[in-house]
C-alpha cells in the first residue's frame, strides 16, 4: 500500500509519466489514471479508468441470509433477477424496484447489507477486451 502510495504521489504531486505493469487490476485502478490492456501479446483495449467505471441500469444487492427465502419472496418473483456468486442482480424497472427489494428482504429475514447501481470494473473491461 506504501509503495502504491509512493507511486501515486509521484505522478500527481511530481508530474511523473510512470509506466506500471500488473495483473493485480484492484491496485491499477487504486494507482493509475489511464491503462492499455494487453490480451495474448496485443493491445486489445485501454483509456482512462474513470471512462471504463460505467453504470449499468442493474441494482447489485448482497445480504445477509437466504437468497432462495429473498427470491421466493412475491416482491422479488415480481422482478427480473439474477445471481451472480454471493451477489443478486435485479433489473432496474422503476424507483419501486428498491422498495419491492427492502420489502423483500424484511419478509424473507435477511439483513440488506449493500444495496446500489452495479458500476463496471476495470476487471469486467478486461474480460470483455480479451473476449
Amino acid at each position: 500500500d506504501q509503495m502504491l502510495a509512493l507511486v501515486r504521489r509521484c505522478g500527481r504531486e511530481l508530474g511523473l509519466n510512470i509506466v506500471m505493469c500488473s495483473h493485480l487490476l484492484d491496485e491499477v485502478e487504486r494507482t493509475c489514471d489511464d491503462v492499455i490492456i494487453l490480451a495474448n501479446g496485443k493491445t486489445s483495449g485501454g483509456g482512462a479508468i474513470e471512462a471504463m467505471h460505467t453504470q449499468s441500469n442493474d441494482l447489485l444487492v448482497e445480504i445477509d441470509g437466504s437468497i432462495d427465502a429473498f427470491l421466493g419472496t412475491p416482491q422479488m418473483q415480481s422482478l427480473q433477477a439474477r445471481v451472480e456468486g454471493r451477489n443478486i442482480i435485479v433489473e432496474y424497472a422503476s424507483d419501486i424496484t428498491y422498495d419491492a427489494i427492502r420489502d423483500a428482504a424484511v419478509e424473507s429475514g435477511v439483513g440488506l447489507r449493500s444495496l446500489r447501481r452495479k458500476t463496471s470494473t476495470l476487471e469486467d473491461a478486461f474480460l470483455e477486451a480479451s473476449a
